[in-house]
């Protein structure tokens, strides 16, 4: 990613858990289960703290992946014999297909040009027909926070993802305030 990595050592790593307790993604995944039938394989892009991937896990053959090692070994220590990587969420370097991809409020940290990139990578490790699952923060300013995030307007995800796939829903929502949120889920064409 074009910005340094917050969650590099284990102390950042466990304060962001300690600070992120009483959030997940249930929403999120009971609206990807519309879409994707139970049992199929799912990769989450930027799991951190594992809270969604262990949601996921209940429905779905899952894998997390995070660019923190931090957040692969604690949750490695909690969990053994999870699958879990360490992966970039704009090259994806794998060489493993998945029927879906997920992430929540983690794509968000890439500027436009590595949004691109990342759903052109995401589009060639998908089985054919594959589902995408994203969650941004809603807004419409052009340049990072001072958390490294970007805001997008459903019209660009739509644009963006259009570009890639069918999408599927496009929807507002609320995770903290009344419609601060974006989820896209989209199919591979």
């Amino acid at each position: 990613m074009s910005f340094e990595n917050p969650y590099a050592n284990e102390k950042l790593a466990k304060d962001y858990i300690r600070r992120s307790r009483g959030y997940d993604g249930r929403y999120l995944i009971r609206l990807l289960r519309r879409y994707l039938p139970t049992n199929r394989s799912i990769l989450e892009l930027g799991m951190g703290p594992g809270v969604d991937l262990d949601i996921l896990s209940e429905t779905y053959i899952a894998t997390g992946s995070d660019l923190s090692e931090a957040f692969l070994e604690i949750y490695r220590k909690n969990n053994p014999g999870t699958s879990v990587i360490l992966l970039n969420a704009i090259d994806l370097n794998t060489k493993d297909q998945f029927d879906a991809i997920y992430s929540n409020k983690v794509l968000q940290h890439l500027t436009r040009e590595e949004l691109h990139l990342s759903f052109q990578r995401q589009i060639d490790i998908l089985t054919s027909r594959g589902i995408l699952c994203h969650s941004f923060w809603k807004g419409d300013t052009s340049e990072r926070d001072e958390f490294g995030c970007m805001y997008y307007t459903k019209e660009l995800l739509w644009e963006i993802a259009n570009n890639y796939s069918d999408v599927l829903l496009l929807e507002s929502y609320a995770e903290m305030e009344t419609d601060d949120s974006i989820v896209l889920i989209a199919q591979k064409r």
